[in-house]
């Protein structure tokens, strides 16, 4: 198994042992001794013990299943909206962005930005009604020295903003509760307030998604590693408590309406509207944007699309 590489004498010589640890030593000199060995056969001993523990080949799990189960086990999950922080966030807001954020209610995501150059939150709430300094902190608010705007809007024509300012843009769980004329009049607005190549991420509602997601349950709900990991339990009698469990549950989640376009609006459903990622994008690029991804896919049931300014 092992393979051997040489060079002429003037050039260091190179061996590759059986699991994969290269070492070097000049052609002229001595070298290696006993703890080349012994560090050789550790390596021989720990490829036994992987051949062991992996018959066929090192499997963690499948990458592409977003509930896959793997060795990490109670570990191996995260939350939607941390995975939205990680991917949508956190690389790109930095101490030198400027920041608007549509939508902030009580700022749970804006507290994940108050470290920015400059932070403007727009929301047709008050501050005071969504307790939003409470949870955000008052030290951020620009009155009080920090970095943080909140502004109470009217409409959608972000005019308290200014022109060419932002290099940043984000809104999660508003647009699906503006109809597509208002999701129209602000990203043609937006256009102008970002800065050219601005990165910018949009949460909406798109009813396809989102029905085919609830129809789904089965293979995208949090219950089937809790499933899967019960089947392995001991005694055996504890395998079938979450499994009577998720039977009643099932039963109560199947009783979840479906998203149709026809009602929204409906303040007996929630007030929702159907934009569609589709339909967005293609208004988003007749806007002069540039559509990076039309779902980052952080979550199953509704797209998060990305572009830029």
């Amino acid at each position: 198994m092992a393979a051997h590489t040489t060079h002429s004498s003037q050039t260091p010589q190179a061996t590759t042992n059986d699991a994969g640890h290269a070492s070097a030593s000049t052609g002229g000199g001595g070298g290696g001794g006993g703890g080349g060995k012994a560090h050789h056969d550790k390596a021989k001993q720990d490829v036994r013990v992987f051949e062991k523990h992996w018959a066929g080949g090192y499997y963690e799990g499948d990458p592409m299943d977003p509930m896959a189960s793997s060795t990490y086990g109670v570990l191996g999950y995260m939350s939607v909206l941390h995975a939205t922080y990680l991917r949508c966030i956190r690389p790109y807001v930095t101490k030198n962005s400027t920041v608007l954020e549509i939508g902030p209610g009580r700022g749970a995501w804006s507290r994940t930005m108050t470290h920015a150059k400059e932070l403007w939150c727009l929301d047709v709430m008050s501050a005071e009604h969504n307790g939003f300094w409470e949870y955000v902190g008052k030290q951020h608010d620009r009155q009080r020295g920090g970095s943080t705007h909140y502004v109470q809007v009217s409409d959608f024509s972000l005019s308290s903003v200014p022109d060419g300012h932002f290099d940043f843009f984000f809104s999660f769980g508003v647009f699906c509760h503006i109809p597509f004329a208002g999701l129209t009049e602000y990203m043609t607005n937006l256009r102008r307030k970002l800065k050219p190549g601005a990165e910018a991420f949009l949460m909406v509602a798109d009813y396809d998604q989102y029905n085919r997601a609830w129809d789904s349950l089965d293979q995208l709900g949090a219950q089937r590693p809790v499933l899967e990991m019960a089947k392995k339990s001991r005694p055996k009698w504890r395998r079938f408590m979450p499994e009577l469990w998720w039977k009643g549950e099932r039963e109560r989640q199947n009783r979840t309406p479906r998203k149709d376009p026809k009602n929204d609006g409906d303040p007996a459903h929630g007030v929702w509207y159907h934009a569609g990622k589709g339909r967005t994008c293609e208004l988003l690029r007749s806007l002069g944007y540039t559509v990076m991804d039309e779902d980052v896919g952080v979550l199953p049931r509704d797209p998060v699309i990305w572009f830029r300014g």
